[in-house]
């Protein structure tokens, strides 16, 4: 489990991606300890390339209220 949260989504995004990148067969479990709200969750998502996205098996306590997805 990786903690993602503590700073900005964009460089949470861009760390995530940067280690999915890196290591081809690694997957990951994040945990945002409720930290973000619903247009900073977007923004994280933003910064994973499409590609890498199925990696992350899920995000845990993503938003501070229930995030809606469309």
């Amino acid at each position: 489990m990786a903690k993602v949260g503590l700073y900005e989504s964009v460089r949470d995004g861009m760390v995530v991606n940067l280690l999915l990148d890196a290591v081809p067969l690694l997957r990951l479990r994040l945990d945002a300890n409720r930290s973000w709200n619903q247009s900073q969750a977007a923004v994280f998502v933003k910064y994973i390339k499409p590609a890498n996205r199925s990696r992350i098996d899920f995000i845990e306590e993503p938003c501070k209220k229930p995030c809606l997805t469309h």
